[in-house]
């Protein structure tokens, strides 16, 4: 068989429109000990499909083996654990992909000294980072505490009548 036809036929085939003579003779073509250096990646695929008895013309030796009902469901079940187990990794991989990503989008430039070097490099100073916003969010809920504390203490002083009673009590949030 001459190279274009060859090309021409691996291309049909690739597209599914060869006809079962056409694969016969690529798949002899490919059984051939010496074939041009184009079509050697190839040569594996045209012969694993040729070892194939449907696809080799060899019907006498084609064997349907009986399954037992039992054995599919396993295989089922075992094929949706691992699939199971793919997505939650998936996700969790993306998860902490997308995490690195707000991390660098919100932190990029930032930077600590420790032991007189400087760091950069967010995964490594993420921890520190992030107990720092922790310090800071519990600073900010106790300042909210304490000016709702001041509101009131103010609106008890203020409610009061007797300029002596007020005195007290203010002495004694002093104290």
């Amino acid at each position: 068989m001459k190279k274009e036809e060859v090309r021409k036929l691996i291309s049909k085939f690739l597209d599914g429109d060869t006809t079962l003579e056409e694969e016969r003779a690529l798949y002899a073509f490919f059984r051939q000990a010496r074939i041009a250096g184009e079509f050697l990646p190839y040569r594996e695929m045209f012969r694993d499909y040729a070892a194939l008895p449907l696809l080799s013309g060899d019907m006498a030796s084609v064997r349907v083996p009986r399954q037992s009902p039992r054995g599919g469901r396993w295989v089922r079940r075992i094929a949706g654990i691992a699939a199971s187990a793919l997505l939650v990794l998936g996700v969790g991989m993306g998860y902490r992909a997308y995490e690195n990503h707000l991390l660098a989008k919100n932190y990029e430039g930032s930077y600590m000294i420790v032991n007189g070097k400087r760091i950069d490099n967010l995964r490594q100073i993420r921890r520190q980072i992030k107990s720092t916003l922790d310090d800071a969010r519990r600073i900010e809920q106790n300042i909210g505490q304490e000016d709702i504390i001041s509101d009131a203490e103010r609106e008890v002083l203020e409610s009061m009548d007797s300029p002596q009673k007020r005195a007290e009590m203010e002495q004694l949030l002093k104290d």
